[in-house]
């Protein structure tokens, strides 16, 4: 009974340990969001950890009003001591050129394998991020248009001529 009751001590212990740790990676993950606010409008992405041997990944990626990207950073690991580091390539062996858009990468990651776009997850996710938002800003900035056309027809008035 006695080694029992010293098995799960030890895994509580290991819990404890694992829950403090995660408050420090938490506190990363907020300080990295901060620092990528400057980058303009980003998007996150992630894929989780498979079976504690395939490394999981947090994606931060930034970019102009145009789609052209800015910067990002990544978290990539297995552990709670996985930290954040600059982005350099999107994809692996290819670093990111200046001028390309998130529209680029999305058309290449979209024409990949399934097997491929599952390695590439978090960095789709955080590229459709950033699409959904431009494609969500640019439907309100038509609706805007469309109702202040319609308000514009209300005041008009044929009687007033």
């Amino acid at each position: 009974m006695n080694a029992i009751l010293k098995i799960f001590v030890a895994l509580f212990l290991i819990y404890l340990l694992q829950s403090f740790l995660s408050v420090f990676q938490i506190r990363a993950y907020q300080k990295a969001l901060r620092e990528s606010r400057s980058l303009g409008t980003i998007g996150v992405g992630q894929k989780k950890a498979k079976f504690g041997i395939i490394k999981g990944n947090i994606v931060i990626i930034g970019c102009n009003r145009e789609g052209v990207i800015t910067g990002g950073q990544i978290m990539e690991g297995i552990t709670l001591f996985a930290r954040f580091k600059p982005l350099k390539e999107i994809i692996e062996k290819r670093p990111i050129v200046e001028g390309e858009t998130i529209y680029d990468y999305l058309t290449e990651f979209r024409s990949m394998t399934q097997k491929e776009q599952n390695y590439y997850k978090g960095f789709i996710q955080a590229l459709e991020a950033i699409e959904m938002r431009f494609a969500y800003e640019s439907e309100d900035a038509f609706a805007a248009e469309l109702n202040a056309a319609e308000d514009m027809e209300e005041d008009f008035d044929i009687d007033d001529l």
